[in-house]
């Protein structure tokens, strides 16, 4: 009968636990990082976009990003975005950017680009800035948005 007793309470234990990391994360949410607007990097091949624009993920090892955008006219080119961090939010990584993207642009057709970042300990990252190398053709459209897990 013990053993039984022993065994019911273990199982109802891992029950418990296994339930209680299932339900880890009670809200998602996707966060508006950067919205839209038209010509937001002019046509240059040494232009780029800085925002300062800062995620808070001080309860996030992982962060997903989405970056949607457009170029005026066909053509193509490669756009690089890059992050910076810091465990405080006001102590910004200065020897490198941290994290960089490359991301092709496919002329008028919207691009969708998905991924997402492990960011570990860090608490902060800011989207420090999103270049143009196109020499003719303005990037337009352009957004950003995250996404966390609460």
């Amino acid at each position: 009968m013990k053993r039984f007793l022993s065994s019911l309470i273990a199982l109802i234990a891992l029950a418990a636990v296994s339930t209680a990391r299932a339900q880890g994360y009670s809200a998602y949410s996707a966060e508006t990082l950067l919205s839209g607007g038209t010509n937001n990097i002019a046509a240059a091949t040494t232009n780029t976009y800085t925002t300062g624009n800062v995620m808070s993920l001080t309860r996030q090892r992982e962060v997903g990003l989405l970056f949607s955008f457009n170029l005026q006219s066909a053509s193509s080119s490669t756009h690089t975005i890059l992050f910076s961090s810091s465990v405080d939010g006001t102590n910004w990584k200065t020897n490198d950017a941290g994290y960089t993207l490359s991301l092709a642009a496919n002329g008028t057709s919207t691009v969708l680009f998905t991924t997402n970042l492990t960011v570990g300990a860090i608490g902060y990252l800011r989207l420090e800035s999103i270049s143009n190398t196109n020499a003719a053709i303005a990037l337009t459209n352009l957004a950003v948005l995250y996404s966390i897990k609460r």
